[in-house]
């Protein structure tokens, strides 16, 4: 059986990134000789979330930083307007007397929206995140300031060389007629017009 002593108990004040995952409540407790954190986040996002890490940052009484740890909470379900409560606790420090949250990164969906000064930057993979069954997001708002999807500049060169060569191979086909007067039919208006030739 789990010795559990229940130490501290409050709601976290401290300023975070607007509209995402926020940490609302926390209980320091006492469990097997260790002192632990327990953690209750609220997703204020517009859809579900399947996934989201933290820094946790310790505090001594005074101030002073005495520990920093990165936390995932991967597979889960969140809806929109929902709290999420882990099932487990992290182990702080024995003289840890404060701490703050900030948020690393979030999943949604097939997008991991990294936090960068305050604002979800969106990254598209859908090879990178799966996506819980059990309770599909139902709202298609994004609430993010900026997208990146991934490949960029490249992937904008491949999209026009692609069109253009499509187009060029389009006219060559069709010039394939010598110049010869053809017949387009137009929703039942037959029309005449003369093909081009490429030399």
């Amino acid at each position: 059986m789990t010795d559990r002593e229940y130490v501290e108990k409050g709601s976290y004040t401290h300023p975070q990134a607007d509209g995402y995952i926020a940490l609302k409540q926390y209980i320091f407790i006492r469990r097997d000789g260790k002192r632990c954190l327990l953690l209750r986040f609220a997703n204020e996002f517009s859809r579900t979330v399947h996934g989201f890490e933290v820094i946790v940052t310790q505090l001594s009484s005074d101030g002073r930083v005495i520990g920093r740890s990165r936390v995932p909470y991967q597979n889960i379900s969140v809806a929109s307007g929902n709290t999420y409560s882990p099932d487990s606790g992290i182990v702080v420090r024995e003289n840890c007397a404060d701490f703050r949250i900030s948020l690393v990164y979030f999943v949604s969906g097939d997008y991991k929206y990294v936090i960068k000064r305050g604002h979800a930057v969106a990254h598209y993979d859908p090879r990178g995140y799966e996506v819980p069954k059990t309770n599909p997001a139902r709202s298609t708002q994004i609430a993010v300031k900026s997208v990146h999807r991934n490949g960029g500049i490249f992937t904008l060169i491949a999209v026009v060389s692609t069109v253009i060569i499509v187009g060029l191979c389009l006219v060559a086909a069709l010039s394939g007629s010598g110049g010869k007067k053809t017949t387009a039919y137009n929703g039942g208006d037959v029309s005449v017009c003369d093909t081009a030739i490429l030399y």
